[in-house]
């Protein structure tokens, strides 16, 4: 094992170093990674990237020394997609514009949200037809799109202009992984049908999210949705709204951690409910007893605490984004190693909350590793689904309510049986989502 200043280096092929391992097969060479030390470096193709494998690191990287990193590689190549908007900016700007977010998310508005996230759920979940067939994956990423929609939008939106945002995000998402993991930029200009589709799907997008937020502006905003928060928040030390770019950006980024990443989030909740009856029978048993067959609202939630567990394990296996960026603004150091300016590094708590380390058996199931006395400070420091640091996901807690509404809706009104002969297989982009997930929903 050869060392880059006291760094150790994993072993790559010629030329393209471990690139082709990373895009391949990313699990096992993530899982991999730890042997080589908490922090390794793997050559890119023509360039050479650090791993950080320890929570430690991470937590240095994303907190102590945040002012060091910028965003990095996988956020200039989702930057044609969201913009400037929270998920994508940085430095001030990032900062300014999170004051101006965050209103949104105050609690008064969280209690006026759960009503929207139950009454999606409940419309969408109760029309399944009994014994028939039903894909999950592509069920829950539109209920997804429906919930984040109507936290925006009171009123929704138009279901044409819906199909087309629904329409472009997959193609969109797709392809920033398959960017960001290309040994050079040169992959993103040639023009394969893939990249075309990439421009045809963003350039719709744009326009669709462009349509809907004139049409609503027009109308004005003293709701208690979203946009209307948006509409309302003013930059404290200026006085001044957000334009329509920064509105456009934010309305993207809801958009996108709304639909994509939390109905990414259900899709596994529904797969390990529907292959472990144990796991059915007392999740079906708690919203029993809670619920008493009623829709769950905002004051139920904190009583539906095997149900948590279910999501918070769920989000362990697998979280809504699996692998990140950063880049070094400056030289500096990382676990007493020296950092190049300009580096990029990845971390990824994928393979962080799968690492024995931190985790009794890690790739099992198990709702009650998260039972108050069996959770550790090692665990809690390596969990982090949502993000951490200035960076952190600010719609956390409206990730969390939907994740538990949803997934106590489906267990409320249906039991889910796996189709024989389907397999279930994940498949690595900018999250990690089966290609389908077939199952027969009984009424209970």
């Amino acid at each position: 094992m050869t060392r880059l200043s006291g760094i150790p280096v994993v072993p790559g092929l010629p030329v393209i170093g471990s690139a082709l391992d990373l895009a391949l097969r990313p699990h096992a060479f993530l899982s991999d990674l730890p042997r080589y030390g908490d922090l390794s470096a793997a050559r890119l193709g023509p360039t050479r990237a650090f791993f950080v494998s320890h929570p430690d690191l991470v937590h240095q990287m994303l907190v102590t020394d945040a002012d060091r990193y910028a965003r990095g590689r996988i956020f200039e190549k989702i930057k044609p997609l969201l913009g400037e908007g929270l998920v994508m900016s940085d430095g001030a700007f990032h900062r300014r514009q999170r004051r101006m977010v965050c209103p949104a998310f105050r609690h008064s508005r969280l209690v006026a949200y759960a009503g929207v996230i139950q009454d999606v759920a409940e419309r969408r979940v109760s029309a399944w037809a009994p014994g028939r067939p039903l894909d999950l994956v592509r069920e829950l990423q539109e209920l997804g799109f429906d919930v984040a929609s109507n936290l925006l939008f009171s009123d929704g939106i138009d279901p044409q202009v819906m199909a087309v945002i629904r329409r472009s995000f997959p193609t969109v998402l797709a392809s920033v992984m398959r960017r960001t993991l290309a040994p050079t930029d040169l992959y993103e200009k040639i023009p394969t049908r893939a990249n075309r589709a990439f421009a045809t799907a963003a350039r719709e997008l744009h326009e669709a999210v462009d349509t809907v937020v004139a049409r609503y502006r027009e109308r004005g905003g003293d709701g208690d949705d979203l946009f209307s928060a948006l509409l309302a928040a003013r930059d404290k030390q200026t006085g001044r709204p957000m334009t329509d770019r920064q509105i456009h950006d934010e309305v993207v980024s809801v958009l996108t951690a709304g639909g994509e990443t939390t109905g990414t989030a259900l899709t596994w909740a529904a797969h390990f409910v529907s292959h472990r009856p144990e796991v059915a029978e007392r999740l079906s048993r708690e919203v029993d007893e809670v619920l008493h067959g009623k829709p769950a609202r905002h004051e139920s939630l904190a009583d539906l605490v095997y149900t948590r567990r279910v999501v918070t394990e769920t989000l362990r296996l697998y979280p809504p984004v699996w692998m990140l960026t950063r880049q070094a603004v400056t030289d500096t150091r990382l676990g007493g190693h020296a950092i190049p300016a300009g580096s990029t590094l990845f971390h990824s708590s994928y393979a962080i909350q799968r690492d024995p380390r931190f985790f009794t058996r890690p790739h099992d199931f198990d709702p009650d590793r998260w039972l108050p006395e069996r959770v550790g400070p090692a665990q809690r420091h390596a969990y982090m689904p949502f993000g951490r640091g200035v960076h952190g996901c600010v719609g956390e807690q409206v990730g969390w309510m939907e994740l538990v509404i949803v997934l106590s809706t489906i267990a409320r009104l249906w039991r889910l049986v796996p189709v024989p002969g389907a397999p279930v297989r994940p498949v690595f982009r900018t999250n990690v989502l089966p290609r389908r997930l077939l199952v027969i929903p009984e009424p209970r």
